[in-house]
C-alpha cells in the first residue's frame, strides 16, 4: 500500500465536531515532557514524529483546524507508517520510534480528556514492525587501549582523554557526562565515586578505581584549580565568548570520531563508526564478561528493568563461539479557545519541506 493508493481509497472527510488532534501538542512537548525528566533527545524525537504526521495530513488535504482525533484510526496510522517507509525511507526501527511517539501523545491526550480513550484502544492494537536483530559492535580491550593511546599528549586533548576514559570507566550516558557538576565528583576518599543525574532526574552512584580518581585530580589541576580557570561548576566545558559553557553532544561525537580515525589508521579492524553509546555498551559488555551480576550492572547503568541491561550487555562474539564450542546451546464539542492555538501549533510543528504534496 502506498500513499497514492491510500489517498484514492479514502475520501477526505469534512470537518466534524470533536477534539482537534493537535490540541495538546504544546502542553505535551513543552510542559509535560520536561516535568517528567525526559531527555532532550526524547523530546526532539517526539516532536519530529508529530512534524512528520503534520506533513502527512497536509498531503492528504487536512490542516490543524480540520484534523480531529476521530480521524486517527487504524487505517490512517497504517497509511502513515507505510508513507514513512516508502516516501521518507525510514527504517523499521525508526518507524517504530515514530509509532511509539504517537501512542505516547495519544496516551497524554486521554489523560487530559478521557473521552478520547476509544482512539487509544484502536491505536494500541497496531504492532511495531519487525526489526532484524544484529550483533551490536563494541570495542575490545586492545581497541580501547589503542583509542586512548591515539589521543595526543597536550592539555586540550587531555580533557578529551579524560572524558572518553570516564565514559569507558562508568558506562555513563553522554548527556550525563556533559552535564556532570564538580560537586558530583567524590575522589578524596578511600572509595572514590561519582553521582550521576540520569533519566527522570534519578540519581545513582558509580564507584571508580583509584587510577581514574588520580586522573581526575590531574585534570582538575589543569582545568579548574588555577588562576586561569573559568568560574564554572561544569566538570567538562568549552569556552564561547570567554565564558565556560556545556559542550553539546555533536561536539563530543566529533572529537571521538577524530581519535577513532587515528586508531583506524593503525588498526584496520577498528570499527568504522564509533559513537558515545558504543562506549557505554562496551563497558556494559565488559561487566558481563567479568561475571558482574545483572542486578549490579543494572544499577550502574541506571536501568529500571533488567531486560534493558540484557540488551546492552550482550555477549561478545568470542563468548558466543565459546558457548557453542562447549555445547551451550470516542466525541464532544471543541472549545472555541483552541482556534487561536491551532495557528501556533502549525507554526510550532511547521512543514519539513522535504516531501512534495501528492496531486
Amino acid at each position: 500500500m502506498d500513499i497514492m493508493t491510500t489517498t484514492k481509497k479514502k475520501k477526505i472527510k469534512q470537518p466534524v465536531e470533536g477534539t482537534l488532534f493537535f490540541t495538546y501538542t504544546l502542553d505535551w512537548l513543552e510542559d509535560w515532557a520536561p516535568q517528567q525528566g525526559l531527555s532532550q533527545h526524547t523530546v526532539i524525537s517526539y516532536r519530529s514524529a508529530l512534524k512528520l504526521l503534520f506533513e502527512y495530513i497536509t498531503i492528504l488535504g487536512y490542516n490543524v483546524n480540520n484534523f480531529y482525533f476521530r480521524h486517527v484510526d487504524r487505517d490512517f496510522v497504517r497509511g502513515w507508517l507505510q508513507w514513512l517507509v516508502d516516501v521518507r525511507h525510514n527504517s523499521n526501527s525508526t518507524v517504530n520510534t515514530r509509532l511509539a511517539a504517537l501512542k505516547a501523545y495519544i496516551e497524554f491526550a486521554v489523560a487530559e480528556d478521557p473521552i478520547l480513550v476509544s482512539v487509544k484502544y484502536k491505536i494500541d492494537t497496531i504492532h511495531q514492525l519487525k526489526v532484524k536483530q544484529t550483533v551490536k559492535q563494541i570495542l575490545n580491550r586492545q581497541q580501547i587501549q589503542l583509542l586512548i593511546d591515539c589521543i595526543p599528549d597536550d592539555p586540550r586533548s587531555f580533557r578529551d582523554r579524560v572524558m572518553i576514559m570516564l565514559m569507558l570507566e562508568t558506562a555513563c550516558r553522554v548527556s550525563e557526562l556533559l552535564s556532570l557538576k564538580m560537586n558530583s565528583i567524590h575522589i578524596n576518599t578511600s572509595d572514590p565515586y561519582i553521582k550521576f543525574d540520569g533519566k527522570g532526574k534519578k540519581q545513582r552512584v558509580v564507584m571508580i578505581n583509584h587510577g581514574m580518581a588520580q586522573t581526575l585530580k590531574d585534570y582538575f589541576d589543569i582545568f579548574h584549580n588555577n588562576d586561569y580557570s573559568p568560574a564554572t561548576d561544569l566538570v567538562f566545558y568549552t569556552i564561547h565568548g570567554g565564558l565556560a559553557t556545556q559542550m553539546n553532544s555533536r561536539t563530543f561525537q566529533a572529537l571521538l570520531s577524530k581519535y577513532c580515525n587515528l586508531a583506524r589508521e593503525k588498526d584496520l579492524t577498528f570499527p568504522e563508526r564509533v559513537h558515545p553509546h558504543m562506549l557505554r555498551r562496551t563497558r556494559a559488555t565488559l561487566f558481563y564478561q567479568e561475571n558482574v551480576p545483572y542486578e549490579l550492572v543494572s544499577g550502574i547503568l541506571g536501568h529500571e528493568q533488567l531486560e534493558t541491561t540484557a540488551i546492552y550487555a550482550s555477549p561478545s562474539l568470542e563468548m558466543i563461539r565459546e558457548a557453542v564450542g562447549n555445547g551451550l546451546v470516542k466525541q464532544h464539542e471543541e472549545p472555541p479557545r483552541w482556534k487561536a492555538l491551532m495557528h501556533e501549533v502549525a507554526q510550532y510543528l511547521g512543514p519539513t519541506n522535504k516531501t512534495k504534496k501528492t496531486k
